[in-house]
Order: structure tokens, then sequence, then C-alpha cells
């Protein structure tokens, strides 16, 4: 006996009708079936005891099932279903239950095998039909995805995720018109879905309308602040936006690396530990020079990189994935004859202070792509324990564009992120030469003057800049403090 539908049934669990039913009637006593099979599961590593009837029997089994499922053992899942299936070999959800596990478990050939029987045998059961759309979109095959999708699609009880997925494919296949013209009942629909919310910039963005793509990344940001998609491609968004203007010859916020600077050194033991506890993520080579300034020469993935912001936020949502491997970084000769690394995804450019015809290019090549691995695994193994404090001087950049940073970082380990930026002037409600914590672990700090005077020429406020590390450092040992000062205050 086939069924076109999920199912279940009232009396019978060989019997088929539709999910509803089904979960309709196990209300009544899935909690307490279903605690007790996870008990004999757990205790003594029987499905369910022999001693409950046939309908109570499926039902433990399904339930002991689902609870493998949803806490992510899927191998175990897996194999609970199969024991389903082949005891109630009529009802769908041991097949479809086994399929969405191999589904997460990624075994494509034995989740094509369950599918294509699953459908033989249950054509209408929309969480089948489902998955048999997901797999196919692993597969990159949009046309048979985007049919199967359409099939349930339209159903009242659709899932959000499944818009979410169906949006996907149409996005990849091109078919931006049709996702506008569905988005417009999704979004309101499902106003709380980041997921569908996604789906607009990117659409924005797979139209090449950048502007719109970087201001709604924006809006996603402060609705979804905790979501680290949004982290990723706002950063691509703004790259794009900047490439796109260089195109059309208009001025771009993409940095020029600067000459490599004499600096002279200042014998100040206290000044140089200080310093060391910081690290310049960008967005110019300022706050490196000021370490040098003082003897402070960390080891540093950014110090004397030109940072573009946007590139920034894609670096570090991937994690600086292959930066420093060949397929990524390139050696490129500056005007002045100096070397650069840079990675092509990112925009991000280092300094090599050696200049051509002093070394062999392929060499040195290779050398820093070495010397770039080493010192993003070192970032990212900082980053994790939050052993520094890093810091992004950027004249410009406002508070949304700064707290999505931050929230990026976050996400790499417990990070305290100090932007530093000019003073605005006498009207600035920040003091030169100090910093404030607008955020947890989020500071802002203020110097008297760029770094850079009107000719271009280095004009560094070393001593504004050691007095707002100062400060950040101070803050922070008072946060590490504060409970022992109090208890050892308490009466």
């Amino acid at each position: 006996m086939s069924s076109t539908t999920d199912g279940g049934g009232e009396d019978d669990p060989d019997r088929t009708t539709s999910d509803d039913a089904l979960e309709t009637q196990e209300s009544s006593f899935s909690r307490t079936t279903g605690a007790m099979a996870r008990g004999v599961v757990d205790k003594l590593g029987r499905l369910v005891p022999p001693s409950l009837d046939r309908r109570r029997r499926f039902l433990a089994s399904k339930a002991v099932a689902e609870e493998a499922q949803m806490r992510g053992d899927f191998s175990a899942a897996y194999d609970l279903w199969n024991a389903v299936r082949k005891a109630w070999p009529r009802r769908v959800e041991g097949i479809r239950g086994m399929i969405e596990c191999a589904l997460e478990r990624d075994t494509p050939e034995r989740t094509e095998k369950l599918i294509e029987s699953a459908l033989a045998t249950f054509p209408g059961s929309v969480r089948i039909i489902a998955a048999a759309a997901r797999q196919a979109q692993k597969k990159a095959e949009w046309v048979e995805c985007i049919e199967l999708w359409e099939r349930i699609i339209e159903r009242r009880d659709t899932p959000e995720v499944w818009h979410v997925m169906y949006g996907q494919a149409l996005m990849f296949a091109g078919r931006f018109t049709e996702l506008d013209r569905h988005l417009e009942v999704w979004l309101p629909r499902f106003p709380e879905s980041s997921g569908l919310a996604a789906l607009r910039p990117l659409l924005a963005g797979a139209e090449e309308r950048w502007d719109e793509a970087v201001a709604q990344w924006r809006d996603f940001h402060r609705r979804f602040p905790n979501d680290p998609v949004g982290w990723e491609h706002y950063g691509r968004a703004l790259q794009e936006l900047d490439f796109a203007r260089l195109e059309r010859g208009a001025e771009s916020g993409v940095a020029e690396l600067d000459m490599p600077a004499q600096i002279e050194v200042v014998d100040d033991e206290t000044s140089r530990d200080l310093l060391m506890g910081f690290e310049s993520i960008g967005s110019d080579c300022e706050f490196g020079l000021v370490q040098r300034r003082f003897g402070a020469e960390p080891l540093s993935l950014l110090r004397f990189n030109a940072v573009e912001f946007g590139g920034l936020m894609s670096a570090v949502a991937h994690r600086f994935e292959a930066m420093g491997e060949r397929e990524t970084t390139e050696l490129v000769r500056q005007f002045n004859g100096e070397f650069l690394m840079r990675d092509r995804r990112w925009g991000l450019v280092m300094h090599t202070f050696a200049f051509e015809g002093q070394v062999d290019a392929e060499v040195l090549a290779d050398k820093f792509r070495k010397r770039v691995a080493f010192l993003r695994d070192r970032f990212l193994a900082d980053a994790a324990e939050g052993r520094k404090v890093l810091v992004f001087y950027s004249p410009g950049l406002d508070h949304d564009n700064l707290t999505m940073l931050h929230g990026a970082l976050r996400v790499l380990g417990p990070v305290d992120l100090l932007h530093v930026r000019p003073s605005s002037g006498a009207e600035d409600p920040i003091a030169s030469g100090t910093a404030v914590e607008v955020e947890p672990h989020l500071f802002v700090g203020v110097i008297g003057r760029s770094g850079r005077s009107e000719t271009g020429a280095w004009d560094i406020a070393y001593d504004d800049w050691v007095a707002v590390c100062r400060h950040v450092r101070d803050t922070i040992a008072g946060r590490a403090t504060a409970p022992a000062v109090e208890a050892s205050t308490a009466p």
C-alpha cells in the first residue's frame, strides 16, 4: 500500500493520514511516551519497551528518532529511523527521517537512492519533495530544484526556511524578477526571518545595485545584529561599491598604501610595553608607526597594511581563510618600486619594504606568502583568547559600521576593539588623548590630529596615541579587578 501524503494512523500505525492528523493525535501523550522511550534508550540501549501496544510503540519509536535528530546526532537518528522504516514499511516517517539525516550527513549517493525510493512510494509527501529540492540545490541543479520547490511552496503551512531556500535557488538561477515578486509577499508574512530579509540585499548585489545593497545590509545589521551573514556580505558590497566607483571614475574610499616612513625610536620602555598589548587592523600604517616610535615591534598581520573597511569585514567574516595561499595572494609593484603583497579577494595590501632590483620577486613572494599565513594563524589564535586590543584607525567610520566590525570580530573571540579618530574640534564630546567605552568591549579614542599633514608628510600625535592606549588599558584592568576590590571593601 502506498500513500500520496505524509502520514500517521489513528489506530493502526500502518495506516496513512496527513502530518497534521498525526501531530494532533500525538499531542495527548507525546510527552510521557517520548520521555519514557528516551529513558529506555539512554539506560538500556533499546528502542522502546516491547510491552507497549503497536500504536504506542510506533509513536515512541518516532519520538526517540526525532529526539536524536533534534540534538544533531544524525548518525544515531539515521539508524533509529531505519528501524522505524523496517518495523512500519508503509509509514512515510521512517524513510523521510532517513533522508533528512542523510542530507545532514552529506552522503549524496545514499540520499539520492532514498529519495528515488521515497518519491516512488510517497509521491505527495511534502517533506520528501522538500528533501529532494534540497538535494538538487546542493548539486546546483537549479531547474530541477525550482520545479520541486514550486510543487509545495504555495502551501499555507510551508515553513519559512523553505521559502529561504527556494528564494536562494531563484537568485542563483538568475530569476531575479520572480524573486523580487515573491519577497513582496514573504517579507510581510515572516517579518522576523533573517534568512528572508537577507535575500533583499543579496538580490540587490546580484543585480549590481551596490548602493542599495550597502544600505540594505546596514538595515539588516540593525535588525539582526548577531547574525554573521550580514557581516560577510556587507563587506563585499562595500568593496564592490568602491570598485564600481573606480570604474565610473568617482572617488573611492579605498586607501592607498603610504610610503615607508623613517621613524626616530624613543627609549621609553613603559610606553613600549603598553603598546605591545595592542594590534593594528587598519586602516593604514599610522598605529604601526606609533609602535615603531617606542620600539614596540609586534608580529602583526595587518600592522603595515592598507585596509579598506569592506575588505576587512569580508576577511573577518571568512576568518581570513586561505590568506597567504598562492591562489589568493599576489606580489605587486608599487609606483615607487616597492613590492607589496595583496590579497586578491579583500584588497588587503601589505608592505614588504623590498624594492625592485633588490630581490628576486618569486623568492620574495614565496617568503611573504609563508609569512602572511603564519601571521594569519597567529592573529586568529590571539583573537580567540582576546590577548590584544585591536585598533582600527579611521577618521570617518560611523557608529553603525563600528558596531558591525566589533560584532564580526567578537565571533573570533573575546575581542576588545579600539576605534581611533582625529578630534572634530572644540565641540567633540571626547577629549583628545582619551577614550570612551561606548559599548562593552568597544572603545572610541580621539587624537588631536590626523597623522598625515596637508602635504602628505607624517605628523603623528604620538603623545595622544599613547594616552588613548593607556586609558583603554586602565579601563580594561579596572574591569578585571572590580569584583576583587568590591569584595575587599565589603563589611
